[in-house]
């Protein structure tokens, strides 16, 4: 078999790292910000009484929702990537 030489090349203006820098900056944001909305949600039923932290009403449906959603691209987005 013949082989092949591969080389990666990097940009070598710092615009390339600044994007980097950016998109890092939006993920931890992005992460943060679902993180305190998880928390908030923990919170907001924590400080129902015992009976009442199990039943939903409209009110819960967004963030249930919301909680969902997020738990479903952290399984299957991986395996995408």
């Amino acid at each position: 078999m013949g082989t092949s030489s591969t080389t990666v090349s990097l940009p070598s203006d710092r615009s390339a790292s600044a994007l980097t820098r950016r998109e890092r900056a939006l993920l931890l944001g992005a992460l943060g910000a679902v993180a305190l909305i998880a928390w908030a949600y923990v919170a907001h039923h924590a400080a129902m009484p015992t009976g009442q932290a199990m039943s939903h009403g409209a009110a819960d449906f967004p963030l249930l929702a919301l909680m969902w959603v997020v738990m479903m691209a952290a399984m299957m987005l991986p395996s995408v990537v």
